[in-house]
């Protein structure tokens, strides 16, 4: 029996390719550390707060800080997976040639605000990547990294996407 042709919007571990085989398993294990870190340091912070212990404030800092390296990271992992949310009612009426040019069309538009996501982000990085965090003094770049590790994801996802559909299209 012949196995269904991959397409654009369905996903399985087999039919990544060798990058982002790669990039899951390492954006899998960064938003894996970030939630623990997460879960950690707001428990941590729950414990001291409730016994009365001061000096611990920077555990609700350290959470939220890794609580935005868990979501980026999770949106990434989620997109990679294609489990992020879709409305699918138009690309759901169409078929064949014309449900690939609907889902390179989005993908397209994707990849433009992709770019601009990068474009803000690196240029939110120039100005205030150096400015201290207010409790730990950390650079905030901390709290931007994550969002330009968000945006370039998502650019070379959508580029390995179009290079498949590509292939796919030309057999």
């Amino acid at each position: 029996m012949q196995e269904p042709q991959a397409t654009w919007d369905h996903w399985s571990p087999q039919q990544d390719g060798h990058v982002l085989t790669w990039l899951r398993h390492l954006v899998t294990a960064i938003a894996a550390l970030s939630f623990i870190a997460t879960l950690l340091t707001t428990l941590g912070g729950l414990a001291v707060r409730y016994l009365g212990i001061r000096g611990f404030e920077w555990t609700f800092e350290l959470a939220a800080i890794s609580f935005l390296w868990t979501s980026f990271f999770g949106v990434l992992l989620a997109e990679i997976r294609k489990e992020n949310v879709a409305f699918t009612v138009f690309a759901d009426m169409l078929h064949g040639r014309k449900r690939t040019a609907l889902a390179l069309a989005t993908g397209v538009l994707m990849f433009i605000l992709a770019l601009v996501l990068l474009d803000s982000g690196l240029a939110f990085l120039q100005r205030s990547g150096s400015a201290p965090t207010p409790v730990l003094r950390l650079p905030r770049a901390v709290q931007i990294f994550p969002f330009i590790c968000f945006a370039t994801g998502l650019c070379l996802i959508l580029l390995l996407r179009f290079i498949d559909a590509l292939r796919k299209e030309a057999r």
